[in-house]
């Protein structure tokens, strides 16, 4: 279903079948945006036969998500797979309701806020404390402009504040919003746009140690 505004009898609706879609046509339905996903990759037996097991898949499916609705908190998100509800957020939730939504509401009194305003450069996150340091990175997410990205120095950056505080082998908890100018920033480095190249790197990396630190200190 493609969106339908709130005050509007209704939204769209656009089918696909392997590589044929079909037109756009009216159809009701509820505020927002639906997609419904069957039998993917039926005409396509090849791809599918590097599939995983259809849990591993499902977490990545409920990762892929979970990873838009941080970057959005104000709008809500639900998740079904085999009609089972796997995940339920509710809209208009603060930036740090919806990172507790996600990593979990026990963690409110472990995370410490990051706040940075570096010419520019404004930085806003949570920064677990060194005792819940997980054996993954599975809960370290990084956002640039709403949009998650990877980054090598940023990562180095966040090794060095936790630097004597856990184990090397280990991973922070961590969840970072960055917002700059996008003349600052060069998104096209990689396919998927994972990837960027900051203008400044050496002030990224900086803002991003010095407000580490001084969460993890203040702590």
């Amino acid at each position: 279903f493609l969106p339908r505004a709130p005050g509007k009898a209704r939204g769209g609706l656009i089918e696909m079948g392997g590589a044929t879609p079909q037109p756009p046509r009216p159809a009701g339905g509820p505020v927002g945006t639906t997609v419904t996903v069957r039998n993917l990759f039926f005409n396509t037996p090849a791809r599918r036969k590097f599939l995983k097991t259809e849990q591993t898949e499902a977490m990545r499916v409920q990762d892929v998500l979970e990873s838009i609705a941080l970057a959005h908190p104000a709008i809500a998100f639900t998740l079904h797979i085999d009609n089972r509800l796997r995940l339920d957020l509710p809209p208009q939730q603060s930036p740090r309701e919806r990172v507790l939504a996600i990593l979990g509401p026990e963690l409110n009194g472990e995370l410490l806020e990051v706040q940075s305003d570096d010419h520019g450069l404004l930085i806003w996150g949570v920064a677990g404390k060194p005792a819940i340091a997980r054996g993954t990175a599975k809960h370290q997410r990084l956002y640039l402009n709403g949009r998650p990205i990877v980054d090598r120095s940023i990562n180095h950056a966040i090794k060095e504040a936790y630097r004597g505080l856990i184990d090397p082998v280990r991973w922070p908890t961590i969840v970072l919003f960055l917002t700059m100018h996008p003349a600052q920033v060069d998104v096209n480095v990689h396919p998927a746009k994972a990837e960027v190249r900051f203008r400044n790197q050496a002030q990224v990396h900086g803002a991003l140690l010095s407000g580490g630190r001084q969460a993890l200190r203040a702590a």
